[in-house]
């Protein structure tokens, strides 16, 4: 099973950004890494050429680089935005139909991943965009384990599983972010680069959510690791982290080790803990699907 590390926001500075996938470039156990920014078209700090500088630095430490594409293009000057890295990428990934638009006209010699917010939600979907010669489909975070397990059983197409990391639940046209200073999105101020979460709890006080520009992020770590096992005895090919530049190293050991079967799932859940601000929300299955193996041992 294969260990992929899903896109960053990109609102920390190149040099910030740079030294992340230096460390993602030495990690012998990261497969794949997505490069790309997903939910905000106004920030440009990924442009062609930084772009092009860290596809040469991961490829050259022999990592397949995947350019991650704007989830919510709005116009025009969005998706030429789009259209200049996908210029320079080898390979793609689309989270939106009008970008994969683009690519089927313009880039249909490059590999495509369907990223996790392009929604394929059943078989019959997969099975209709494999004529297009799809290189790899990512499941959608709420799908079921039923349809995971049917959609790997009936499409022949490696599959994909997002397993940790706080990562976009919702994104809008407008910037929360921006709003909460009273700006508006046109003359925004970029205050994500101040302020880079805004935390939002119940009126219990639970961690709930972290607002970073126009996207809506889960506060606690999404965290499935015990159920690692199910996923490699229903044919997932990949795993993907969704993480951040401080412990992409440390994430990418536990995986590792747990994969090799050098830890449990639980020590490995409990090594993640550590690393969460807000701590780990590993309830997503619970009650709801019995087919899954869930291995705590």
């Amino acid at each position: 099973m294969e260990i992929a590390i899903g896109p960053l926001p990109t609102n920390w500075g190149k040099e910030k950004i740079l030294d992340y996938y230096r460390k993602v470039a030495a990690h012998p156990g990261i497969n794949r890494a997505y490069v790309g920014e997903i939910a905000c078209t106004k920030r440009d700090i990924l442009d062609p050429r930084l772009f092009t500088e860290i596809q040469d630095l991961l490829k050259g430490a022999g990592k397949e680089v995947i350019l991650s594409t704007h989830v919510l293009p709005t116009n025009e000057g969005d998706v030429n935005k789009s259209r200049a890295l996908m210029e320079e990428a080898h390979q793609i990934e689309v989270n939106n139909v009008g970008i994969f638009n683009v690519w089927l006209k313009e880039f249909r010699e490059k590999p495509l991943t369907l990223g996790p917010y392009f929604n394929v939600y059943n078989p019959q979907s997969a099975k209709f965009l494999l004529k297009y010669k799809i290189r790899r489909i990512v499941f959608p975070v709420d799908i079921s384990v039923n349809t995971m397990e049917k959609m790997c059983e009936e499409v022949d197409v490696p599959f994909e599983v997002v397993t940790y990391g706080n990562f976009p639940i919702a994104f809008s046209w407008r910037c929360y972010t921006a709003r909460a200073f009273g700006k508006l999105r046109r003359d925004c101020g970029f205050k994500c680069y101040e302020v880079k979460n805004l935390p939002h709890a119940t009126l219990e006080g639970e961690p709930l959510f972290m607002i970073n520009g126009p996207a809506v992020y889960n506060a606690k770590t999404y965290c499935l690791v015990s159920y690692l096992k199910g996923f490699q005895e229903m044919g997932v090919a990949s795993i993907r982290i969704e993480t951040i530049p401080e412990n992409v190293v440390e994430v990418a050991d536990i995986f590792k080790a747990l994969i090799e079967r050098e830890i449990s799932p639980a020590q490995a859940e409990k090594k993640l803990a550590s690393l969460s601000e807000y701590g780990l929300d590993t309830r997503y299955f619970t009650g709801r699907e019995k087919r899954l193996t869930c291995s705590t041992s």
